[in-house]
């Protein structure tokens, strides 16, 4: 049987950055999930990340017919209307809960997420590795160094409630401490980008080239890392 891979996309969690705390419960109810939920829904569908994220989610499913990988692309968007994903998060929320209290919802801080509204980060992550656990039985996580925190909450999880171990494989991300869409650092290099542009911001940044040239290589060896780097941007662009 081929290995297959499911890409989740949560390109759409980046509404809790621009969400105001007052749009989020206070008062804690074990049903609390499907409110959050609905207001997640609403500050999506009004903010211009919508047509982001379909493009997102567009570019990750040509990446994977270029690079010939098998499996599917899931965006989380679908998720929220999906009565299982709710319940996880429902479930994701009391587990994360402080225990020191049954009224007020206080979430453990596990990432240094002081604004109410970022503290949602945590349940939400765990929500989709127990989703993806009960309804696919996938077992392991390929992601981001920097997510490590949210990582052992989901291990702490599925060790604690389902009594059943999972595990999670971590790359290295861009030499920045923080994505450059938290940031706006337009060194990044971008689908729409001129070879001037991709060859400037390589050289101006000699530890991103070297990030650039080790993730581009497996897949492009002739050239150089700007050729390697267009001739990628443009096998997508045909397939989207």
């Amino acid at each position: 049987m081929p290995f297959e891979l499911t890409v989740f996309d949560a390109s759409s969690y980046q509404i809790l950055n621009r969400m105001s705390p007052d749009l989020i419960p206070r008062k804690y109810s074990s049903c609390i999930s499907a409110e959050i939920i609905e207001k997640i829904q609403d500050e999506f569908q009004k903010s211009f990340l919508k047509d982001n994220c379909v493009l997102r989610n567009q570019s990750l499913d040509a990446m994977m017919k270029v690079f010939g990988v098998q499996g599917k692309v899931i965006d989380a968007v679908d998720l929220y209307s999906d009565k299982k994903f709710i319940d996880c998060f429902q479930e994701a929320i009391d587990f994360c809960q402080d225990q020191n209290t049954d009224k007020l919802l206080m979430l453990r801080n596990v990432s240094n997420m002081k604004c109410r509204v970022k503290s949602l980060y945590t349940p939400l992550e765990t929500a989709e590795a127990v989703y993806f656990f009960d309804e696919e039985s996938i077992k392991y996580k390929l992601g981001p160094k920097t997510e490590s925190s949210f990582d052992r909450i989901i291990q702490s999880f599925i060790r604690e409630e389902r009594k059943d171990n999972y595990q999670s494989i971590w790359y290295s991300t861009p030499p920045w401490r923080k994505p450059s869409y938290l940031t706006g650092n337009e060194q990044s290099i971008y689908f729409n980008d001129s070879d001037v542009n991709i060859k400037n911001k390589l050289d101006s940044d000699q530890a991103y080239n070297a990030w650039i040239s080790d993730i581009v290589t497996p897949f492009t060896s002739d050239g150089s890392t700007v050729e390697r780097v267009r001739q990628i941007i443009n096998s997508v662009k045909e397939v989207m």
